[in-house]
């Protein structure tokens, strides 16, 4: 155990030093803070990057999901910001919700979660079914073999 648990960490300092050696030690904390940060828009996180690297650093990408739902954050402010200088709440077009599946696959998947359980459960009642008209039929089967043993 002892020797496993000493080479673990040798493999940990070599795989550490390797990264240092590439990377850099200070790009590493760079980029760690950069996700311990909450930032709420993209534009944030590509100023912040320039800010602490002196250029757009680009092996830092945002995940596309996360760069999405930035987005609709964004636009979500921008309607707010229309809907209080307008005074009147704007209508939402389905751009803002394009990432949402439409309710109607929501609507069939639940049709079809429903179709499956009841498949089973009706499989589930047939097989209990099955095993107790067998134990039926062997009793009767038994019962009709001690009538005629005792009609001998």
């Amino acid at each position: 155990f002892l020797l496993r648990n000493f080479f673990w960490k040798v493999r940990e300092l070599n795989t550490a030093a390797a990264i240092e050696k590439t990377l850099g030690k200070a790009t590493i904390k760079k980029r760690a803070s950069l996700r311990l940060d909450r930032l709420h828009s993209v534009s944030m996180l590509q100023q912040k990057i320039e800010q602490e690297i002196g250029q757009p650093d680009p092996v830092v990408r945002i995940h596309p999901r996360i760069e999405g739902r930035l987005r609709t954050v964004e636009q979500q402010k921008e309607v707010e910001a229309k809907e209080k200088e307008d005074g009147s709440p704007e209508e939402r077009s389905s751009e803002d919700y394009s990432h949402v599946p439409p309710f109607s696959n929501m609507v069939e998947e639940k049709k079809r979660g429903s179709i499956i359980r009841q498949v089973v459960e009706k499989k589930r009642t047939e097989a209990v079914d099955h095993r107790k008209t067998k134990a039926l039929e062997k009793l009767e089967e038994e019962k009709d073999e001690k009538q005629a043993a005792e009609a001998k």
